[in-house]
């Protein structure tokens, strides 16, 4: 009988290269699930606000409860209103000045017009100017 000669990888080396592609994989999406998470994680800091509201003569009186999940203190400058279209409503910006500090939970009392539907808060970080996403008057 003749010999056959093997032109190949030996069963050791393909099972050393199919186990390190399989650890090079699976770190990678380890990598992408947690920088993916990381960024949902951040997504989260900020101000985060709940409302009700009470109808009184004239329009509506709005209970506006701020939490801050922020690492640095907060100046809250404006509360600017919007109809049910999304439009800011004129004349009804109000003016504030309330700070909030990290891990703090404070309250607003204001009259929004009776055709306020939402609101959205302005605040201050670090010198950097942000707003909350529109917030339903409830």
């Amino acid at each position: 009988m003749s010999k056959r000669k093997s032109k190949g990888l030996s069963p050791l080396v393909a099972a050393v290269l199919l186990i390190s592609a399989t650890v090079v994989g699976g770190m990678l999406v380890y990598n992408y699930f947690q920088s993916t998470m990381d960024k949902l994680a951040t997504s989260t800091e900020g101000l985060q606000v709940n409302a009700r509201s009470a109808p009184v003569s004239g329009g509506k009186l709005v209970y506006i409860e701020v939490s801050s999940m922020l690492n640095e203190q907060a100046s809250i400058s404006q509360i600017v209103f919007l109809d049910g279209n999304g439009t800011t409503i004129p004349n009804s910006t109000i003016s504030i000045n309330r700070t909030i500090s990290p891990n703090e939970k404070i309250t607003l009392i204001e009259q929004a017009p009776l055709q306020a539907n939402y609101f959205y808060l302005v605040y201050t970080v670090n010198g950097e100017t942000m707003v909350t996403e529109p917030i339903a008057i409830g």
